[in-house]
């Protein structure tokens, strides 16, 4: 009678819990799908971030590449079915803007794009503006903001990195991927 609730066997601690968390995340970063799309993120990322002086032809060749290589990857990059929803808004800081400029440096004239929100809604066929360096750049910081997750001690923000780096693939950068494959392959059509 009057037993203490951790002796009852149907409670974990705190520490046990996130032991077990973090076998998770390890286990899941080693899987060779995850390190491929990681290495395939981390390539785009310096890229985005060199301030290699190139023509915009050839950095919209590399691009291309870059970005087919990141879309194929994200494919089968799997859920992660953590538990954490971290706040990491201001994790980029500064670097954003900063790499945005570059990227619309090395866009150049190659920026502006017309084409079809949705092309699957068949009643919607108004033109909409895009404009390349903002694919790049979203593109950028949803994965650069989760590579910075993984690179901290903290279990929840690798767990937040895990989970938005698929989630967002599927809701967000992926959408920007295909449009600025979109772009590209009329930029550089003809050279």
């Amino acid at each position: 009678s009057g037993e203490p609730l951790q002796n009852c066997g149907k409670f974990e601690s705190v520490g046990s819990h996130t032991d077990r968390l973090l076998k998770m995340t390890n286990t899941f970063i080693n899987r060779a799908e995850v390190q491929e799309y990681l290495k395939a993120s981390k390539s785009f990322c310096d890229f985005m971030e060199s301030t290699l002086e190139i023509d915009s032809v050839e950095f919209l060749k590399k691009v291309r590449v870059l970005l087919l290589t990141l879309y194929k990857k994200g494919l089968a990059f799997p859920l992660y079915d953590g538990d954490s929803n971290e706040d990491t808004d201001d994790l980029l800081g500064e670097t954003y803007f900063t790499v945005l400029k570059l990227i619309a440096l090395k866009v150049g004239k190659m920026d502006f794009y017309n084409h079809i929100y949705d092309p699957t809604k068949l009643d919607d066929k108004s033109p909409v503006g895009g404009l390349l360096s903002d694919d790049l750049g979203d593109i950028y910081r949803d994965i650069k903001r989760a590579l910075l997750q993984l690179e901290t001690n903290s279990e929840a923000a690798k767990e937040d990195a895990l989970w938005s780096l698929h989630f967002l693939f599927r809701s967000h950068y992926g959408e920007h991927i295909i449009n600025g494959l979109y772009a590209i392959h009329f930029f550089l059509q003809y050279e």
